[in-house]
């Protein structure tokens, strides 16, 4: 008999997800997003999306309707990029994360808590005017209760697995998230791996999250190693960022895809750190020039930016939105490549579909983005 359960995704984004489990055979995804730009990705690649704001959708009817939950929570509050106020916050968010899982809703109590915790420490800056202060306080554990909402769905919902990812900071909360899992019967998993390790064309690190009530889960199978430090690893060598755009570093990946925002409020797809990086490489001659002459500052496009998450060819077609929209959509997305390994482990498909799907090879010629 036919499973006509959903797989249920939140915080969905332009599709990273969907994409790869569509391409798994993985059916009835639907995704939860509030974004207009994103929703509207989504809606022009043909992926199913309800607009909704995630903290206040109702799970409750949920029950019994869901056979996987997939989720990507915003990471503002935890990346090094940022102002890392999610540091602090981790071990009330742990408790939090505790009490959803087991159906307890505390969501107020918990930001005033995280409230509490950010006056204490001083954040983000003690110096600053009360009223500043606590506007950035405000917006501070708002995003980042949002990491609670997972265990939400979970709790009402049921799922037979689970899938989360995000960056490094948040592994403590999915280790929290493993631990309250186990506890309920599943086999649990958390860890962070680099997306270049699945054939992503980028240097990405990304806490993951796989959980199962149906079978044994670990560490996706990795395709690939960097080599650059000798033969003897396993699998392939990375991909090069010069293989997925037809230009740039020749012998390493690109630096992680940022979703952007300058001072000034333009984008900005990489940091300073990266660029300089990059320009050690063209210095050092492991470089192909970009086809219009290499410029003094190395930005690459949307549709690179989408190449580089491993997005196929023509997929940023889809990306609506103005160009600061499209550049935050391509930085902040799962890369569908390394989605496909992830959700392979959580959903149990087998090894010869994974290979079927996560076969998006295609140079730069047919990706369309060199130009």
């Amino acid at each position: 008999m036919n499973d006509t359960r959903i797989v249920v995704e939140t915080f969905a984004g332009p599709g990273g997800w969907s994409l790869a489990a569509a391409r798994l055979g993985i059916a009835r995804l639907a995704g939860i997003e509030l974004d207009s730009a994103a929703c509207a990705t989504r809606a022009a690649a043909g992926h199913r999306t309800i607009r909704a704001d995630v903290s206040r959708y109702p799970v409750k009817h949920l029950a019994g309707k869901v056979r996987g939950h997939v989720s990507s929570p915003p990471c503002t509050q935890f990346s090094i990029s940022g102002k890392r106020a999610g540091v602090p916050l981790i071990d009330v968010l742990a408790v939090g994360i505790g009490d959803a899982l087991g159906g307890r809703e505390r969501r107020r109590v918990v930001r005033k808590d995280m409230t509490a915790v950010l006056n204490a420490a001083g954040w983000p800056h003690e110096h600053l005017p009360r009223a500043q202060r606590s506007e950035a306080i405000s917006r501070a554990v708002r995003s980042a209760s949002l990491v609670l909402e997972p265990a939400r769905l979970i709790a009402a919902a049921q799922p037979d697995w689970v899938a989360l990812e995000q960056v490094p900071g948040v592994l403590p909360l999915w280790q929290a998230y493993a631990d309250g899992l186990r506890a309920r019967g599943f086999s649990c998993w958390a860890g962070v791996v680099n997306a270049a390790d699945y054939s992503v064309p980028q240097y990405r690190l990304r806490a993951v999250l796989i959980a199962s009530r149906e079978h044994a889960v670990g560490c996706p199978p990795a395709p690939c190693s960097d080599q650059r430090k000798g033969a003897h690893l396993w699998g392939d060598p990375w991909p090069s960022m010069a293989s997925a755009i037809g230009w740039g570093a020749t012998h390493r990946p690109a630096p992680a895809v940022t979703a952007g925002g300058t001072a000034t409020g333009g984008a900005e797809p990489w940091p300073t750190r990266a660029r300089d990086m990059l320009a050690a490489e063209r210095a050092a001659g492991r470089w192909i020039p970009h086809p219009g002459g290499d410029r003094p500052r190395i930005t690459i496009t949307v549709a690179e930016a989408a190449a580089l998450q491993s997005f196929p060819p023509g997929y940023v077609a889809y990306f609506q939105g103005n160009k600061g929209a499209r550049y935050r959509m391509a930085g902040d997305a799962m890369p569908p490549l390394l989605a496909a390994h992830v959700l392979a482990m959580a959903a149990g498909v087998s090894s010869e579909r994974l290979a079927e799907a996560t076969d998006m090879t295609a140079t730069a010629e047919t990706r369309g983005v060199a130009a």
